[in-house]
């Protein structure tokens, strides 16, 4: 073995596991704590398996029980992947440096999806149908956005691949206007999502 290092984990899905506690099966959170260089560029990683308490106490059964676990999702991508990122991006001076960097940002986002398949979410069937029809649109408009803006990064990756040498200032400042917008698309995603979700407490609750 070469050296070890702890590293900083991306936010891994959950997992659900296969031994019930109490009746409940429980999720738990995986992270990467160390990372071993070996001989022959072999890698070795420690994975730390943590029993999850907003996993196992919220099940996205009920309408609102959903809710609450997209408000956790899209909080955990605001706070772990965009804000790592938006300021990595400030500080890269290379088109090679910020084609390795989007790659790394592409994957994090991958892992988003997993993780809403591993909470059993679904746009269609735990979201949309919740919402009255005219919020139901603004709610499609959001998903449209963001598939928008993800063909856009990926676009935007594919020219950068293409190019060598110092990162122009326009292409730093697109990549800063991307970061902009995808801020702004969480921001409603979670004023929306968290006004349906006080909602709908309110009303399953005697007041």
């Amino acid at each position: 073995m070469l050296n070890s290092k702890r590293t900083q984990s991306p936010i891994l899905p959950l997992v659900l596991g296969r031994v019930a506690i109490d009746g409940q099966l429980i999720r738990y959170r995986p992270a990467v704590v160390q990372r071993d260089e070996l001989s022959g560029s072999s890698l070795r990683f420690h994975i730390e398996f943590v029993r999850s308490p907003e996993a196992s106490a919220v099940t996205p059964d009920g309408r609102a029980d959903g809710l609450y676990h997209w408000l956790v999702l899209a909080r955990n991508f605001r706070e772990g992947v965009l804000r790592v990122y938006d300021d990595r991006f400030q500080h890269i001076d290379t088109y090679e440096e910020a084609v390795t960097l989007m790659k790394q940002f592409e994957d994090e986002i991958e892992l988003v999806h997993l993780e809403m398949e591993s909470r059993g979410l679904d746009m269609d069937q735990t979201l949309k149908m919740i919402f009255q029809p005219a919020v139901r649109m603004l709610v499609e408009d959001l998903e449209e956005r963001w598939g928008m803006w993800r063909k856009g990064l990926t676009d935007r990756l594919t020219n950068f691949a293409m190019r060598r040498g110092s990162l122009s200032d326009d292409d730093r400042s697109i990549l800063s206007g991307a970061m902009t917008t995808v801020f702004h698309l969480n921001e409603l995603f979670c004023a929306v999502t968290a006004g349906a979700y006080q909602g709908m407490r309110l009303t399953t609750q005697d007041i």
